[in-house]
């Protein structure tokens, strides 16, 4: 047959503002571009796609959250570590959050309210024919909005106000003041998780953003510092490969010193109790079986123990669209993929030695 004319040479002009690329697109200087788009960036970028000579397509970024915090269960502070434990509480956030408004102020209206999950493209759903009810149901657990419940919650847990400043307290009486940590750079999740703390601060929780810089953010996450730990974006579609969405085997998310036991041999961190013991175990059993679907019923498992006994992540919503720009002689890229979150990788669910350009 007639050989295509693929592409032979790939050329990456790394930005040091991200806000730069919609601007190089319209002026028709990308072939292609994957990631990552703001979806505010949507009407501007098919605006002009006449002039820039290129075409948007319709993707899915694959994630399993959007607007997420993470809570700690390995919280050092011996005050907090039992009200973090306490799953009344962790439901009380979750139930605390107006996920509509989130969806509509932050993600324009195009995310699907939730609760943090991975997703609907989790590949661990193959072969489980009561996967999709499944996925339902985690979507939905505590993700009602009932400020009311909340309150009645936080009550039960024992944090009131005792002095009487509008502000609830710990049992003992002591304050209670309780920080989001940020990236500087992520200001999609500033602006998402500032909604995220004024929906906490109408149940009575002094919660602010603490937004800093990378290296500190990663630095208080490894080290276990932090209350509640804040991203734009989370989940992933394979969690074998990228297990600690689920798994508490790293030192990030909501388990830094359970991971940092289960990392070092457990030479270091703590070892794990309840449900992260539930889901090491399970985690090791996943491993260790050979049957893929076998295996992937063993992954819902340890996602189960989230529904369960969590939540450990909290979202306001999930299931964003991915922007996907493409030069009208960029040729063979789909009209709908997944971006992916990190598992894929760019560009996503697609093939690059099969692009060409059309002569």
């Amino acid at each position: 047959g007639n050989q295509l004319p693929y592409i032979d040479r790939v050329q990456i002009t790394i930005l040091q503002d991200s806000k730069l690329i919609p601007l190089k697109v319209i002026a028709g200087e990308i072939d292609a571009q994957f990631r990552p788009f703001d979806l505010k960036d949507l009407s501007l970028l098919k605006e002009n796609a006449s002039k820039g000579d290129y075409r948007v397509l319709n993707w899915a970024v694959g994630d399993g959250g959007a607007t997420v915090f993470y809570i700690n269960w390995d919280i050092k502070d011996p005050k907090l570590r039992p009200i973090f434990r306490n799953q009344d509480f962790r439901i009380a956030l979750s139930i605390a959050i107006n996920r509509e408004r989130i969806n509509q102020i932050v993600w324009n209206g195009l995310a699907t309210p939730a609760q943090a999950t991975m997703g609907k493209y989790l590949i661990h759903y193959q072969g489980i024919p009561w996967a999709q009810d499944f996925h339902k149901r985690w979507t939905t657990t505590y993700a009602e909005y009932n400020p009311e419940k909340a309150k009645r919650l936080l009550d039960k847990v024992g944090l009131k106000d005792v002095d009487k400043d509008g502000w609830r307290d710990l049992p003992d009486g002591t304050p209670l003041k309780l920080l989001i940590d940020v990236t500087s750079d992520n200001l999609t999740a500033i602006d998402g998780l500032n909604l995220v703390a004024k929906d906490l601060q109408a149940i009575g929780l002094n919660v602010s953003l603490n937004v800093i810089g990378p290296e500190l953010w990663g630095t208080r996450a490894q080290n276990g510092d932090f209350h509640f730990q804040g991203w734009a974006t989370a989940g992933d579609i394979d969690l074998l490969n990228y297990p600690d969405n689920i798994f508490p085997i790293g030192r990030t998310r909501f388990h830094p010193l359970t991971g940092l036991w289960h990392s070092t041999g457990g030479k270091q961190g703590e070892p794990p109790v309840g449900p992260m013991k539930k889901l090491l175990d399970l985690y090791e059993k996943a491993l260790g079986t050979r049957n893929e679907i076998e295996r992937n019923r063993i992954v819902l498992e340890a996602c189960r123990v989230h529904i369960t006994e969590g939540p450990f992540a909290i979202a306001a919503c999930y299931d964003l669209p991915a922007i996907v720009v493409v030069k009208n002689n960029f040729r063979n890229v789909p009209e709908f993929g997944i971006t992916g979150p990190w598992a894929i990788g760019e560009p996503g669910t697609s093939e690059p030695s099969q692009f060409f350009f059309k002569r």
